[in-house]
């Protein structure tokens, strides 16, 4: 049975096609790339094409990546490896960049 599992990042949906016997239920705890084990927090039907979307949630280590404009450029070349498709891709790795960026450069002190 055709799945896709996706995951919500930063308002970025990322998605995954896999096969598994049977589509897993809302609580299930699922292992995914790289041995992590994720939550099922939801689980919809596209009728169209008869696949099962499954949403999972996020983790504290999700969140703690999200803090790490570097750490989760990281993730996300390694999420890319393993097949997933990050919608808006291109977008979140500009904003991603741009907060690894200083802000402005040196000026002068103001003296008091």
């Amino acid at each position: 049975m055709r799945v896709r599992i996706t995951l919500e990042n930063v308002g970025h949906t990322m998605s995954k096609l896999i096969e598994l016997p049977e589509p897993p239920k809302v609580g299930d705890v699922v292992t995914v790339d790289r041995g992590r084990q994720r939550v099922v927090g939801r689980v919809e039907r596209e009728p169209e094409t008869d696949v099962h979307v499954v949403s999972l949630t996020e983790d504290e280590y999700d969140l703690e990546i999200y803090l790490h404009p570097r750490i989760h450029l990281e993730h996300l070349a390694g999420m890319k490896e393993d097949g997933w498709e990050i919608e808006g891709e291109e977008d979140l790795r500009r904003e991603l960049r741009e907060r690894l960026s200083p802000q402005g450069g040196p000026g002068p002190i103001a003296q008091n």
